[in-house]
Formats: structure tokens, sequence, C-alpha cells
């Protein structure tokens, strides 16, 4: 096989590649594609759409409305913890009182919905 010295060397460029669906404008600014801090860090769907709309935010010509939608995911991601946290204490709550409230627990046999009755 030889090699053509005289043939055109190829082109290299530093422009970003486009493709709408693979390497939209808005997403191909970065080192890292928000996608790929996204899976790395295992965030979930309202944590990593914050990421997705701040890191875009200078490139799509609606900084503003794109600030307001990671506003509008991480308040909605708070909301999602402080209800889980109310159901945690709620459910700690009834757990103490059915724990504590040994006649509803007890049957004949001395065991009840949670196994053998123990003191606390």
């Amino acid at each position: 096989m030889s090699i053509d010295l005289l043939a055109p060397k190829p082109e290299f460029t530093t422009q970003k590649i486009y493709d709408p669906i693979e390497k939209p404008y808005h997403y191909n600014q970065f080192k890292y594609e928000p996608i790929e801090v996204i899976i790395d860090w295992k965030l979930d769907y309202f944590l990593g759409n914050v990421i997705k709309y701040v890191a875009r935010a200078d490139y799509k010509g609606m900084k503003l409305q794109d600030l307001k939608k990671a506003r509008w995911y991480l308040n909605k991601k708070i909301e999602q913890l402080q209800d889980q946290e109310k159901q945690g204490h709620a459910e700690f709550a009834n757990l103490s009182n059915l724990h504590n409230d040994h006649s509803d627990l007890s049957s004949e046999k001395g065991t009840g919905v949670l196994g053998p009755r123990t003191s606390i």
C-alpha cells in the first residue's frame, strides 16, 4: 500500500459538531455535556433537569425562562423531600404507637402483628 504524499490533507477544525438530536448547539458548549454529568452523578429526574436548564441558560436565548424552569424543578425536588420527611415522621410515630400499645399487638399466644412481644 502506498501513501500519496500529494493528496490533500484533511482539514482539522475546532468547530463544534452540531446535530439537532445528538449534539444540539445549546448542549455542545461544554467540556462535559449535561447528560454526562447527570448520569455520572446519578441525579434523579428533578435534579437532572435543574442541571440541564442551568447549563444551557446562556446558550438558548431564553436565560430567564430556563432559570425559572430550573427553579421549578428544584422546588419540586424540595417538595418531594419534604413530603418524604413528613411521611417518615408519620410512619415512625405510627410504629411507636403500635409498639407501645401492647393490647392491640398481642394474641393469646403472646405474639402480635410485629412478632413476639419484647420490652424496649
